[in-house]
């Protein structure tokens, strides 16, 4: 039986993921990779040709098992071989879950919004709430402790029914209570940042809130606004909290000046082409984070492989 040996797979289902997985192919392409794609339509076949170990990924990029069960088998697998994750799934499990993040951040001294972390429904009654919501500022914003893309995200919430009734949407799942900030204006550009970390750097796009509008953030503006430093500095604490290799957070300066962080981790990170799609990510990040990834693979590939080798001594024997 011949084996096919892959340096690269990459799992994806979104069909909005079509660009980013071309510029992750054409990385590969470029450092003399091999990649395999696997998509909804060949999942069970490569599923049952790496248990046959017909297939033998030395490296996967995970895009698709997050909201795809069919993907689990596949993932479960490799996981279980020597195979490397660029976000390993048992770190992005971790990820997912808001609450958790919450109370690392505040033991890593991250800076976050006023928030308060409510039971399920049926664990916290309403007068709890309420005693728990005096010393707040209203509005708040109202998120589940799982989920991601803004998904079950209330904001402008006001009342104490607003939330009881919110709450009903997810009634096992843990909820964020945070009070609501606004951002800065600065160089007519609302202070809101989306930071992207790749293998040890930082990216960082202006993002509007209201529109959902991308702007790259300049070398030139990032040493005139010192604050992008202690966003980079921030990312890699988070980084090392969540064991990831790739994602994006949400920064806000707020109109108090004081720098936080509103959206904990993205992973997978939502990677369409500005050029494409209005809300899309701009384009020359996308292709620098693509090549970053692959890059990052490519030396660990590669120093395995220096480990693994035999020495003189041991290939006599």
């Amino acid at each position: 039986m011949k084996r096919k040996i892959i340096a690269v797979g990459i799992a994806w289902d979104w069909g909005y993921d079509r660009e980013f997985v071309d510029c992750l192919e054409k990385a590969c392409w470029e450092q003399k990779l091999s990649s395999y794609l696997i998509h909804s339509y060949n999942i069970d076949d490569v599923t049952e040709k790496v248990k046959q170990k017909e297939f033998i990924f030395k490296s996967l990029f995970d895009r698709a098992s997050d909201t795809n069960s069919r993907f689990t088998p596949f993932i479960q697998q490799l996981s279980s071989s020597k195979t490397i994750f660029v976000n390993p799934k048992n770190h992005s499990l971790i990820a997912e879950d808001k609450a958790i993040l919450h109370f690392h951040f505040l033991k890593n001294q991250i800076p976050v919004p006023h928030t308060i972390i409510l039971n399920p429904h049926k664990d916290e009654p309403p007068l709890e709430i309420m005693k728990a919501l005096e010393n707040f500022k209203k509005p708040f914003v109202v998120k589940p402790s799982k989920g991601g893309g803004g998904e079950g995200v209330w904001k402008h919430v006001h009342s104490l029914s607003d939330i009881c009734r919110i709450r009903l949407e997810h009634q096992d799942d843990r909820y964020l209570v945070q009070e609501e900030v606004s951002p800065l204006i600065i160089d007519n550009k609302r202070g809101w940042i989306r930071a992207y970390f790749a293998y040890g750097k930082v990216y960082y796009c202006w993002w509007n809130e209201l529109t959902h509008i991308y702007n790259f953030v300049t070398q030139e503006e990032e040493k005139i606004h010192k604050f992008f430093k202690k966003i980079n500095r921030i990312m890699k604490k988070i980084a090392a909290v969540v064991n990831l290799n790739f994602f994006s957070s949400e920064f806000v300066l707020t109109e108090e000046n004081n720098l936080v962080v509103v959206d904990y981790v993205n992973d997978p990170c939502d990677m369409r082409l500005k050029s494409i799609h209005q809300t899309g990510v701009p384009d020359h990040l996308v292709k620098t984070l693509a090549s970053n990834i692959i890059d990052a693979l490519s030396k660990e590939l590669h120093n395995n492989k220096k480990i693994s080798k035999p020495s003189k001594k041991q290939k006599k024997r």
